[in-house]
Parts: C-alpha cells; structure tokens; sequence
C-alpha cells in the first residue's frame, strides 16, 4: 500500500469488501497496510469515480460519501486519513513504513501480530501480493510482497486472512485456481474465496470457525458490489490429483473427481449472478458419482429444479454455504448416503422418488452400459442434474420451457457439463429437447453422445398419456419377465405409483429407444 493509492477505484473496493466482509466491526478486524513509500509513479489516479455518485455511489454509500470528502474536498489521501474516517469500524492498524530489511520486517510482523491477537480477520495490503521467486525476502523491493511465512504465521493465530493481489499477465482464471491451490496447500485452509475486480484480486482464506458468517458476506458482496467482482469459491481437494482445479466440496474421489473439480471451477466462473426472476442461488453442478467415467458415463436429465418449497421456509444452509455449487452431491453426502430411503437423497425428486434410476437402470442394461444391483451404487456410476439451472422466484412450481429468454440463461452451464462429462448416453427429458435452442447447443456442446429424449416419468404421465396407456399389457408381462431382477425391486419401491402402471414407462422405453 501507498498513501497515494488511497480513494482511487480499487480503493473504494477494497474497503467496500472489508466493511462486507467484517460485518461492520461484527468480526474483529486488523488491517496490516504493508505501507511503502512513494515511488512518484501515477498509480492511483483512478479517481474519476467519485463525481460520478449516479453510477458508483450505491455499491456503499456510507464509503462513497467519506471517499469523496477525503479525496475531493480535503485531498486527504493518506492511510492515517482512512484511519481516522471511521470507514472500517473498530479496525486496528499497523501503520509504520515497511522496509526491505528482513531483521526491521521480522520486528514489523512480530508487532502486527500482538496487534492483531484474537482478531478475526486480518487483511494483508501488499503492493504486489504473495511472495515471487524472483523476489526473496531481504532483496530490493521484497516490501511490495507478503511471504508465505507471514500468511501461514497469520492463519496459525487463528484468523481469516484477507490478501490484496496484483494480476500478472496471464490468464486470469488459471491464475486465480493455480494460486489459489497454492494458498490452500501451504496454510491448510480448507476454503479460499477469490474476489476477482477489473484490476485487482482480493484471496480470503477462511477459518472453519468463521466459515457460515464469511459464506454469508460473500453473498452480501455479490448481491451489493454486482459486477464489480467476481467471486469464485476454491476448496482442498480431497484427493491429491484433480488436474489442478478446485473446488471440490464433497468427500468422494475416484474417477468422477476430476470432472467436479473442473466444473466447479467453470460454474463459479460462468456465474455472475442470477437472473432477477429468479431464487438468488448459484447453479449447482450435477451430482457426479465417485465411478462416473468421462467419455463413456451415462449423464441423467431431470427438467429443472423447483425451489417453490422454500417460499416462507428457512433457507437450507446447502443453498447459501461454500457447497452451493455442488449441493446436489453435498446433500447426498449429508442424507443420501446414511438414509434408510430405498432411493438416495440427492435434492432431485426425480431421483429420490426412483423414477430416473428405474429408467438408468434399464437404459444402462440395454445399451452395456455400467450397472449396479443397488441404487445408490448406480448413483455413483452416474451423473444427475436438472436441465433448467434456475428456478423461477414464486411460492408455486413454475415451468418456463417455452420461454427461450429465460432458457438461454442455463445455456452456458449446460454446455460446460456437457463438454466436461462427454457422456457416452445422456437421458433427456423430452419437454427439453423439444426446444431448438438447447437440443442444437446439447448437440454442440458433446457431439459424440447419443442423446434420449423421453417422457417425465412421473404419475401424471405414466397414468394418463395415451401412449403409455397403450404400453399396458407390454408393461405386465416385463413385470413378469424381470420382477426377480434388481429392476423388479426398484419398481417396487417407487415414490408415487401405482407398480402396474409405472411399467408402462418402462414398456414405453422397451418399444420406443431402439435398443
């Protein structure tokens, strides 16, 4: 930090995060400025900003209005000036000059860490950010970084650390998960948020301690700061090779490791926020099973995800946690695997009631594909989602499958589990693949699979639609064929149906796959 880069634009994010983050003062807070001299550069001019209150003040209009008092009426653009503004409440400061020498910067640390002693939060402002190899600790402008000694010493104490990072010139999103891995291997952390603005990235590595209250800032720093960051969520992964992404929530490894880790990592990219009309909620990725196989698993569609039943109810901590973008296997991990229900818990009714993994089940036999006597070991030769990746805000189920503005929103999600998952066979509800524009983007998205499109299996129309009701003695005599099957017993632990009648899907299937 330099007293000359106070009130530009990153500035205002800068504190605009801090003040999220800390709740205002509700966690403890010790911000270490990492202070430098001026270097007579032109940083920190970006303060156009300020006279344009119509455009920037909501963000924080508290900030802003402090903001513009310092830097437009007193020009005073110093730390001990933010200091004094009250513009971080009951923060503490370490506000000396930081030099290259290490013996004065070990003294430097050991001080702020006195300081910052049963603090909450710490928030590191370094120049540059964390350590390069081409900048030893005691060389020639070591002061413009924070060594990973000093981070792991600070997160040891028992704080969240909050870490100021410059963008070098390479892919950012690379750049953010590759150090982000970094941060989680060398401190332990097992959660590192990434706050990616237009120039700068801010790393917050979290104590378990303080996970739900930062989960929740988090939230509070998309929904008031919009697109000003870009907040993605790396984890430690569970297992020691993931091809280098983060991300992964859940315990499971395996086979279907690699393809989470990569689909968290795109899904917190792709999203930016939700659509207005709909639940404030990240999509989350499909339930992958621990032995799905990329390139030739079976992906299982159901149409979209129903949130109608949380109108009026508390919002399940799935929803608003780090494990958001995977709640799908999050609830399964929690539930689904310990339930006594014949059929996993996994957030998906399709699921959990067995009509999707009766009609797998079938499909996987008939084609060779990988089978399993038992539902939730079929469930994890899988992967389950919904086709519609945001649910309309309303107290009552919503369908917009034949609004194509509104479906257009899920696209990009699609496509990137899609091309991650190269399913060899993938089941998708026939409501779905009747729109051109997802059916045409599916098809691009992974050529080489072999997309069936089939009827909801629900009771609605496994009792009614004609051409189920035609499927009846079909239906009877494979429920004679094959009772004693692993199928048979699923059928006969189906959530909703009559047994007679849910065959008819399955004779429906039997007649009309081509298998």
């Amino acid at each position: 930090m330099k007293d000359h880069y106070v009130g530009d634009i990153n500035d205002y994010r800068k504190y605009g995060l801090l003040r999220l983050l800390s709740g205002h003062g509700a966690l403890s807070t010790a911000v270490c400025w990492m202070l430098t001299a001026g270097d007579g550069r032109g940083d920190g001019e970006k303060t156009a900003y300020l006279r344009q209150p119509e455009k920037y003040r909501a963000r924080d209009p508290e900030l802003f209005d402090r903001l513009h008092d310092l830097v437009v009426l007193r020009n005073a653009r110093d730390v001990q000036a933010i200091e004094q503004a009250g513009v971080l409440p009951g923060a503490k400061f370490q506000s000396a000059l930081l030099a290259d020498d290490p013996e004065a910067r070990r003294r430097y640390m050991d001080d702020f860490l006195t300081l910052a002693k049963g603090c909450d939060l710490v928030f590191f402002d370094p120049d540059n950010g964390i350590e390069v190899k081409s900048v030893p600790l005691g060389r020639k402008d070591s002061a413009k970084y924070l060594y990973w000694a000093e981070l792991k010493r600070a997160f040891a104490a028992g704080a969240s650390v909050l870490i100021y990072q410059h963008f070098p010139r390479e892919e950012r999103a690379s750049y953010v998960a590759k150090l982000a891995r970094k941060v989680t291997n060398r401190t332990g952390a097992g959660t590192v948020y990434a706050f990616s603005s237009a120039h700068v990235l801010f790393l917050l590595v979290v104590q378990e301690t303080h996970a739900r209250a930062l989960d929740e800032a988090a939230e509070r720093v998309r929904s008031a700061w919009g697109g000003e960051f870009r907040v993605t969520i790396h984890s430690k992964s569970a297992t020691p090779d993931t091809g280098g992404l983060e991300g992964q929530w859940s315990s499971s490894g395996g086979a279907g490791a690699e393809p989470r880790a990569r689909l968290l990592s795109e899904f917190q990219a792709l999203h930016t926020g939700p659509p207005e009309w709909a639940w404030p909620y990240a999509p989350s990725i499909p339930c992958i099973g621990t032995e799905y196989a990329v390139g030739s698993g079976l992906l299982v569609y159901a149409s979209a995800e129903n949130l109608a039943w949380m109108h009026g109810t508390a919002i399940p901590e799935r929803f608003t946690s780090a494990r958001a973008c995977d709640r799908y296997r999050a609830v399964y991990e929690d539930e689904g695997r310990h339930s006594d229900r014949f059929f996993p818990i996994v957030g998906m009714a399709p699921v959990e009631d067995g009509g999707l993994l009766a009609a797998a089940l079938f499909i996987a036999g008939k084609l060779g594909l990988p089978t399993a006597d038992a539902p939730r070991a079929l469930l994890e030769t899988l992967a389950v989602t919904n086709g519609c990746k945001f649910s309309i805000r309303s107290g009552t189920n919503q369908d917009y499958i034949d609004k194509p503005d509104k479906l257009a929103e899920s696209l990009p999600f699609v496509v990137a589990e899609l091309a991650a998952l190269r399913p060899a066979v993938t089941l998708v509800p026939r409501s779905l693949w009747q729109q051109p524009l997802l059916a045409a983007a599916m098809r691009g998205a992974s050529p080489r699979t072999r997309y069936i499109d089939v009827p909801q299996f629900n009771a609605t129309v496994v009792n009614c639609q004609r051409a189920m009701t035609d499927c009846h003695a079909h239906g009877l005599a494979l429920r004679e064929r094959l009772q004693a099957t692993p199928l048979g017993e699923w059928m006969r632990h189906l959530v909703g149906f009559r047994e007679e009648n849910a065959w008819r899907y399955i004779a429906w299937l039997d007649g009309n796959m081509g298998v």
